[in-house]
């Protein structure tokens, strides 16, 4: 797992190309499908980097500031970084994955009702507005581009509507008592609503969720309750919260065992499975239904 940023790396422009920054491995995928073969897109941060956590460097903020267009997750998703990103984008071309999602579609995590849930990808539906969206702004923004940017955006919407299709196929062969999805923090949700997944978790929407002993005692119970019988651990966070649910539902005579771990808020390294968003989608939907049809 990679947890580093733009520092150390070689951050020289190439000449004469407009410069496009993601914040996040998610948001430079959707910029890569979009953006014109001449563009530079950059991603701040690398697979398996935790968008919650994520601190930027004086790299990162230079990157940032030589920018001509970033794009990021938004709805807080990048924690630390989203009061930086508000006030660049009070002088520069800042876009917001999350700005073409209906107010009505989002999700709020328990006890979170001014904080909405920035999980948006794992509703293909949703993402796919969200990428849409910010083709069509790029092509605003780059009107002698347009062509071009506008027929790259629908090809990918399409590529889209085809994964959605698939997802739905795929889910739909589970069990309905059978769909329940555990993992260790709440990113899942969105999942859940468009999918027909039951979703619990140990941590809240931010992987910086506390959590104490009744948690961990409520999540044992339930498991045993349900008779679930896999845990999903994530790339981006340690899997030892999961591992020690493992060990107490043990104690409590209950059974289970730890899945695949699940890629949530970062794609994978270049050259592999998870690397790219449709990659990551097909890779963790085969992981859950694999999981709860293999008995």
């Amino acid at each position: 797992m990679w947890l580093g940023s733009c520092q150390g790396r070689d951050t020289a422009r190439r000449p004469g190309a407009p410069l496009l920054v993601a914040t996040t491995s998610l948001a430079a995928d959707a910029l890569r499908q979009v953006a014109w073969p001449g563009a530079e897109v950059r991603a701040l941060m690398g697979p398996g980097t935790d968008p919650h956590l994520f601190k930027p460097s004086l790299a990162d903020v230079r990157l940032l500031a030589e920018a001509d267009v970033i794009v990021a997750g938004g709805l807080h998703l990048e924690g630390k970084m989203s009061e930086v990103l508000h006030k660049l984008s009070a002088h520069k071309r800042v876009l917001f994955l999350s700005d073409s999602i209906a107010p009505s579609a989002l999700r709020y995590g328990e006890g979170m009702a001014s904080a909405p849930d920035p999980h948006i990808w794992f509703d293909v539906r949703l993402w796919r507005q969200g990428v849409v969206g910010v083709g069509h702004r790029l092509a605003q923004l780059y009107p002698n581009k347009a062509g071009v940017i506008l027929a790259q955006t629908q090809s990918y919407a399409d590529t889209l509507d085809a994964l959605q299709a698939w997802v739905q196929h795929a889910t739909s062969r589970v069990p309905a008592q059978r769909r329940i999805l555990v993992t260790s923090h709440d990113a899942f949700s969105y999942f859940g609503q468009a999918y027909g997944y039951e979703i619990k978790t140990l941590q809240g929407i931010s992987t910086l969720s506390d959590f104490g002993l009744k948690d961990v005692g409520n999540l044992v119970a339930y498991l045993k309750a349900r008779q679930v019988a896999t845990i999903f651990p994530e790339t981006s966070m340690p899997p030892q919260t999961l591992l020690a649910i493992q060990e107490a539902s043990a104690r409590a005579g209950h059974s289970v065992k730890l899945g695949p771990e699940l890629y949530t808020d970062a794609l994978a390294s270049p050259g592999t499975e998870a690397a790219t968003y449709t990659g990551m989608i097909r890779y963790n939907v085969n992981a859950i239904t694999h999981a709860h049809t293999a008995r």
